[in-house]
């Protein structure tokens, strides 16, 4: 059985609202991000991108821009082949990807060649003078128009289908049987419309092969460094200790920065050819046509359950992808393509099947949660959850909110023809990507690292795999490592994102770098605690076995009053070790969990939906998350605020669309909206702490869970809201336009 509570155990550094070591910097304009580094001699690449979605590319004519002013060469996709360095793997593995159009462009600002120059402004308006003979093609823009494989997008696959892959998981034939004898069914359509990221910062290289030594350094955007440099030697050929890639600060991520675009491998291979820096930063536009999205899946949801609303314990899912002439798709966005759609689309359908059944939506999810006592439980789809206690987590939400008390007055409301709508959602997060066993990137197993070595002084330095994009890792980190040693935050240096320093590791994204390089971090603090306490028992003049941790320093059992601190016995390390002890304070571990890890929460909003213009007004919002121990309260609340604005954003704004033709509809921020802090709601948070069982120190991660838990709270609390007029479910974001349509077509029945 798990435990539940508000409270947090008075510790020495984990635990405490500890301000963030690297904001100083940061708020003093005083980082160092990849836009801000000039290096000697260092060329300009711009890309040209393709105006057509669907268009065989008949010839490139590089002569005026060759002799534009300042151009030092143009580089096509033939080019490439030429070179090799064509096409790019894909990280899942199951594609290849060109790095500039070959033959055809297959999307709306595909990357076709790459402009070389003196200057940024000088390669932009070189762009204009590459010459591209375009032979326009049908294109096929819906998913349902791709299976028909009329058009064919990729005509280099030896299969000749629009088709990807099917993935499937869950007892088919159980499922079907058991909706079959249902009492109640209920069966939707659910869009997860297509959305980008968008980082405040875009994508950008530097790339800089340094003749003289072979040796390639590349400064980059990048969320997975060392995944970059095995990415980086396998498509080029160049040995791995040849290629050192440096993540600097990085303006946030949210998935977008996990790729290998094209102008990184243009970038490097401009570099290798003319012998200098060669830096290419994408414009907004770059960044949201041709970069990653998120998102785009098409969900038919079916439930069945008895009458009482008993909803049956057994599931099956499959999975179709096709191509389309679209931009590739399918990164995170602060978590997709695993749990966000599911996770919407179950949580909607529980709503649509509490309206059919005419049941409470917080009854009809308290009869089907799973109990306390039932962890680490198995699900039908074959995922252990680890711990959790659903039931006490909406309680307490329901009591913060003041769920009986908002019931009452939507009733009279309703009665006066006003609408009103509470929305809940109880979802659960699947984070902490390893497992080795079940997850790789390229073939390397998704495990993650972490280095600390501990100075004289009593000061240290840690270093681990992954790369913080504002997630607050050089604080979070030198907690953890100071909560397991007795020493101080501060004066412990975190360091990431510099392959030739950081151990080896998979990087940050899937709210996997508490749960994975966390557990690194204090299993490796764990090591020197071990060869801590051999250095204690010789300055204590006792045996080992006799020495106990208590209390952040190292004492005799029994003897309280004797004992020495950390600090004490790093010094010893280096000037008076056991005689049989290396001398020296330091270790390495390499973490590959056992299980993911597996954060939950209710989300709680209320909002008024004015009936004559379709405008919501989001009156409340309440977000209670359980991620396990909590290491820093204040920055667990930063990262559940920064992710509701985004699900908000999701649930209301944002949209990547593309017309019949192929276009995208949405290159800047006047057509992909942001949220700004005018239409931000007020955010209410608390948290509950159900530790993980197999975690070192419990913790499950957090920076995903508002993100996949928000959305879908706010579309049930507008479809409650609606509710009266016989509205069942529309589709996200919720613009004014599509409310009021969806109200006057109600109205009109």
């Amino acid at each position: 059985m798990t435990t539940i509570t508000d409270e947090l155990p008075e510790r020495h550094a984990m635990g405490k609202s500890m301000k963030r070591k690297e904001d100083p910097r940061l708020i003093r304009g005083k980082g160092n991000y990849l836009d801000d580094i000039v290096l000697p001699h260092m060329l300009y690449l711009a890309l040209v991108h393709s105006p057509y979605p669907h268009a065989r590319i008949k010839k490139i004519d590089k002569t005026a821009a060759l002799a534009s002013p300042g151009v030092k060469a143009v580089i096509t996709g033939e080019d490439l082949v030429a070179a090799k360095l064509g096409w790019l793997p894909t990280f899942h593995s199951l594609d290849q990807q060109m790095v500039l159009a070959i033959g055809k462009a297959l999307y709306q600002y595909q990357e076709v060649a790459g402009v070389i120059a003196t200057s940024r402004k000088a390669a932009i308006d070189a762009v204009e003078l590459v010459d591209v003979e375009y032979e326009p093609l049908d294109p096929v823009v819906s998913p349902f128009d791709a299976i028909k494989d009329k058009i064919l997008v990729r005509e280099d696959r030896e299969a000749k289908t629009n088709h990807i892959y099917h993935w499937q998981v869950g007892d088919k034939d159980k499922t079907e049987a058991e909706l079959a004898k249902s009492d109640v069914r209920i069966k939707e359509r659910i869009l997860s419309p297509r959305c980008h990221p968008a980082p405040l910062e875009p994508c950008g290289a530097i790339a800089d092969m340094n003749r003289a030594t072979g040796r390639l350094t590349v400064h980059l955007t990048s969320q997975a460094p060392h995944v970059h440099r095995t990415a980086f030697s396998i498509v080029t050929g160049i040995p791995e200790d040849k290629i050192h890639i440096i993540s600097p600060d990085i303006g946030g991520g949210f998935g977008n920065k996990v790729p290998v675009y094209p102008g990184y491998v243009v970038a490097t291979v401009a570099s290798v050819i003319l012998g200098v820096p060669v830096k290419w930063v994408e414009t907004r536009t770059e960044n949201l046509t041709c970069t990653g999205f998120a998102r785009d899946y098409h969900m038919d949801v079916e439930i069945g359950a008895t009458k009482a609303g008993n909803v049956f314990p057994t599931a099956f899912a499959e999975v179709d992808a096709y191509f389309t002439n679209k931009a590739p798709g399918g990164v995170a966005y602060r978590c997709s393509f695993r749990v966000t759609e599911a996770s919407y689309a179950i949580e909607r359908a529980m709503n649509i099947l509490a309206q059919k059944l005419g049941l409470d939506q917080v009854e009809l999810r308290r009869m089907n949660f799973i109990q306390k006592d039932q962890f680490p439980y198995p699900s039908p789809l074959g995922f252990v959850y680890d711990s959790g206690d659903y039931e006490m987590t909406m309680d307490k939400a329901l009591g913060i909110i003041g769920y009986k008390d908002l019931l009452r007055e939507q009733a009279e409301k309703r009665a006066r023809g006003e609408y009103m709508g509470i929305g809940i959602s109880t979802f659960t997060e699947i984070v902490g990507a390893g497992p080795g066993k079940n997850f790789d990137i390229l073939g390397i197993k998704m495990f993650d690292s972490a280095e600390i070595r501990i100075h004289p002084t009593g000061s240290g330095i840690v270093r681990a795999g992954t790369r913080h994009q504002g997630q607050g890792h050089e604080t979070t980190w030198a907690q953890i490592v100071a909560e397991e040693l007795g020493l101080d935050p501060q004066e412990l240096l975190v360091e990431e994102g510099d392959t030739d320093t950081a151990p080896y590791g998979l990087g940050t994204y899937a709210s996997r770098s508490t749960p994975v390089a966390g557990a690194a971090l204090a299993l490796a603090s764990r090591k020197i605690r071990d060869k801590a306490r051999k250095i204690a028992a010789h300055l204590l003049e006792a045996s080992e076995d006799d020495v106990q941790w208590q209390d952040y320093k190292f004492s005799l059992k029994g003897v309280p009053g004797k004992s020495v601190t950390m600090k004490e016995v790093a010094f010893a390390a280096y000037t008076n070790p056991p005689p049989d002890t290396e001398p020296g304070l330091e270790a390495t571990y390499y973490y590959d969990p056992p299980n993911l890890t597996f954060p939950y929460g209710t989300y709680i909003a209320v909002v008024e939906v004015d009936a004559e213009t379709g405008a919501v007004q989001v009156r409340r919002f309440l977000a209670v998350d359980d991620c396990g121990t909590i290491i820093n309260p204040m920055i667990v609340q930063g990262q559940v605020h920064g992710g509701l604005a985004e699900g908000f954003a999701i649930a209301f704004m944002q949209e990547i669309k593309y017309d019949d033709e192929g276009n995208n509809l949405n290159t800047d921020f006047t057509e992909y909206l942001i949220p700004t802090a005018l239409e931000t709601p007020n955010w209410e948070t608390a948290h509950t702490v159900t530790p993980s069982p197999h975690h070192p120190i419990g913790a499950k991660g957090v920076g995903e869970s508002p993100t996949v838990g928000s959305p879908q709270a706010f579309t049930n609390a507008v479809i409650d809201a609606l509710s009266p007029l016989g509205i069942t479910h529309i589709d996200v974001p919720l613009t004014r336009e599509k409310v009021w349509r969806a109200i006057r077509e109600a109205q009109a029945k």
